[in-house]
């Protein structure tokens, strides 16, 4: 069975003028679940929020890497931090 990746769901936040984020090329991906992104002239280190998948090192970690890479590798993204989310979470009661 082929994969068909437009039957993923896209996902839009509208955050607040004050919320804190920047967004940035991803230059890498460390593993299923981690990716480097650049700000600032350098690179950030990135944990997805959410996502647990196994180190490269696990039975599977290599085809986790590949499926991340093949979703977010040289895409622009915006990077929201949790401090971020539980803040505009506690604005909207």
């Amino acid at each position: 069975m082929k994969f068909n990746w437009a039957e993923i769901p896209l996902v839009f936040l509208t955050l607040p003028a004050y919320a804190a984020a920047f967004s940035g090329l991803i230059i890498g991906v460390v593993d299923g679940d981690t990716i480097d992104v650049m700000h600032n002239g350098k690179a950030e280190r990135i944990r997805l929020y959410g996502i647990d998948c196994p180190e490269k090192n696990q039975p599977y970690g290599k085809k986790s890497k590949w499926f991340t890479s093949t979703l977010a590798f040289r895409k622009i993204v915006t990077v929201i931090t949790k401090a971020t989310i539980a803040m505009v979470e506690r604005s909207e009661r």
